[in-house]
């Protein structure tokens, strides 16, 4: 009896392998893993809208790789996550997101929207911002986006992974 209790404790002190937040390097993206969950993130995105109104309107149908700053892969329920950047005149990010459905067998479009803004860290630019992703219920990345250029509007950003709680 009292070797199963010991057992039991000593298991509840490690973490079971997926629980395990990885960070993963790769080329021109990096990775964060969390529970099955895979965020990716591409190291120089585009930022491809300078207006909230032309960012509504196009997040209400599928964009592609072409505006696509992360993509997030979730095991439960089985959906990807794309995120897509915009940047007012007046400096704040937005970032708009499209959620694909992942459990048949083809990806298909659910929705668009806007999923959140952000001011900048700093004015004038080159504008920087923390932008915080959930990639589990465990986990959570924080993204450091910079801009490639101190003048609007803004094409590019820089993305580097800041911590990840």
């Amino acid at each position: 009896m009292e070797w199963s209790l010991l057992a039991v404790i000593l298991l509840g002190l490690v973490p079971p392998p997926a629980a395990v937040l990885a960070s993963i390097r790769l080329d021109d993206a990096f990775q964060v893993e969390s529970w099955g969950s895979r965020l990716t993130v591409f190291r120089e995105a585009p930022v491809a809208f300078s207006t909230l109104y032309e960012m509504t309107t196009a997040l209400a149908q599928p964009l592609g790789d072409r505006a696509r700053a992360a993509r997030l892969v979730r095991a439960s329920p089985p959906q990807a996550v794309e995120y897509v950047l915009g940047v007012t005149r007046e400096g704040t990010l937005i970032v708009g997101e499209q959620v694909f459905d992942l459990a048949g067998d083809r990806p298909s479009f659910v929705r668009g929207e806007i999923w959140r803004a952000y001011a900048p860290l700093q004015r004038p630019g080159p504008w920087t911002w923390l932008v915080a992703i959930p990639v589990s219920r465990e986990a959570t990345a924080v993204l450091e986006l910079k801009a490639a250029t101190a003048t609007w509007p803004v094409t590019r950003v820089t993305i580097t992974l800041s911590r990840t709680p």
